[in-house]
């Protein structure tokens, strides 16, 4: 896919200019209850937009309406960066006319700034990871009214990239020797984001220590793990706790079959 994202991004964050991390550990319960713009979604909110002064918003959504009249209708986002990760049930994720993707648990989806879309069909048990950069973002409803005069700048056949490849068909090329799926970000962000499913196989895994060199954020979204950090003490890591973690620091995994996390990777 072309690299659609070569503007300059709303929160100037470039390859070379990318906001930073600091350690820091979220329980599941910490993700605080938000507004959003769907009243039949429940929103909880990481904290990630606080920890990088907007640059980057992470949150926890939950379907809680009337499956038989949800629909968010053709709408457009000023922003940047737009993904979301399936965690249970499934929505139909429709990307053009008449181009529709009926996505479920471990399904993921990219889709660029001001590109028209639309959501719906959900099911009562769908739940999700939502990523987006800036956190706050302007929506537009109306296809027939003009968007803003940056979209002259973004490239006219920018898609949406719809990701159906599960952890379980990936191979040993995550971190030591996790299971690994790329979730397809790193083009069309212009490398500012990279993105994983990375999971143990079916013996389990401990992956030794490793170093990665871009900033961190991992969210558990299935089963459990010990996570080693630098001389910390471990941590265990349940269904959406999260983690961040700063570059260059040595970082080690142990975990059983069942274990499964969203990773994102800040290259710095």
């Amino acid at each position: 896919m072309r690299e659609s994202q070569g503007h300059e991004w709303l929160t100037g964050w470039t390859r070379e200019r990318p906001p930073t991390l600091e350690r820091s550990f979220v329980p599941s319960e910490a993700w605080a209850i938000t507004t959003g713009l769907r009243g039949h979604l429940e929103f909880r909110d990481s904290g990630l937009a606080e920890a990088t002064s907007g640059a980057l918003g992470t949150q926890y959504v939950r379907f809680i309406g009337d499956p038989a009249v949800a629909d968010h209708g053709w709408h457009a986002h000023d922003l940047d960066f737009q993904f979301f990760y399936v965690l249970q049930g499934s929505m139909v994720s429709e990307v053009g006319p008449g181009e529709l993707h009926t996505v479920s648990a471990g399904d993921a989806g990219y889709l660029p700034g001001l590109f028209w879309h639309s959501e719906h069909s959900f099911s009562a048990d769908y739940e999700a990871i939502a990523l987006r950069s800036p956190a706050a973002i302007e929506t537009f409803n109306d296809p027939s009214a003009p968007l803003p005069e940056r979209e002259r700048e973004l490239e006219p056949e920018r898609c949406a990239v719809i990701t159906a490849t599960h952890v379980d068909d990936g191979v040993a090329g995550g971190p030591g020797r996790l299971l690994c799926c790329d979730l397809g970000t790193r083009e069309p962000t212009g490398g500012r984001i990279v993105m994983h499913v990375v999971g143990a196989g079916p013996s389990g895994v401990d992956t030794g220590w490793d170093v990665c060199t871009g900033a961190q954020w991992i969210v558990v979204v299935a089963g459990a793990a010990e996570l080693y950090v630098d001389e910390d003490a471990p941590r265990r890591l349940q269904r959406l706790d999260s983690m961040r973690i700063e570059p260059n620091v040595r970082t080690r995994c142990s975990s059983p079959s069942g274990f499964r996390a969203l990773r994102l990777v800040i290259p710095v």
